[in-house]
């Protein structure tokens, strides 16, 4: 089939900032999580009915083989032209729909945190502190479903 843009010029100009934003907003949820796991290892292990590591390393390991929050894709994203061309359309397309993948699968442990937020309270000593990493990794993640 021959490709066609699902978008305008500009709003592939959009896309393109958009895809940055996500990218830098996705690379700083995997410090946080990781500065967390770190922070708090011992309490962080997996048990047969709450498996938080687990499910860290699968999108970990998912990511970077994909390589989407490799430094070369931030250098790719912004030394792309002003006036895009054609070429990059198929390009800033993929590249978007991983984002969005990555971003989804982001969510997806935030919401296996939840499930097993009764878990977290009791390793934590009382659920203050695991609802406030929660509540900095939604904010990073998805801001406007934070507040």
């Amino acid at each position: 089939f021959k490709y066609e843009a699902a978008f305008s010029d500009l709003q592939f100009t959009l896309l393109v900032a958009l895809c940055i934003e996500k990218r830098e907003r996705l690379e700083l949820w995997f410090k946080e999580f990781s500065r967390i796991y770190v922070d708090h290892k011992s309490l962080m292990t997996d048990s047969e009915h709450f498996r938080p590591i687990s499910l860290f390393h699968k999108l970990q390991y998912t990511t970077d083989d994909i390589g989407v929050l490799n430094s070369a894709q931030d250098t790719w994203l912004n030394s792309l032209p002003t006036k895009l061309l054609v070429s990059d359309f198929w390009d800033i397309e993929e590249f978007a729909l991983v984002l969005d993948e990555v971003e989804y699968q982001c969510l997806f442990v935030m919401r296996e945190l939840v499930s097993g937020k009764d878990e977290l309270a009791k390793r934590f000593n009382g659920e203050e502190l695991p609802d406030l990493y929660y509540k900095s990794l939604m904010n990073i993640l998805a801001p406007e479903e934070a507040n």
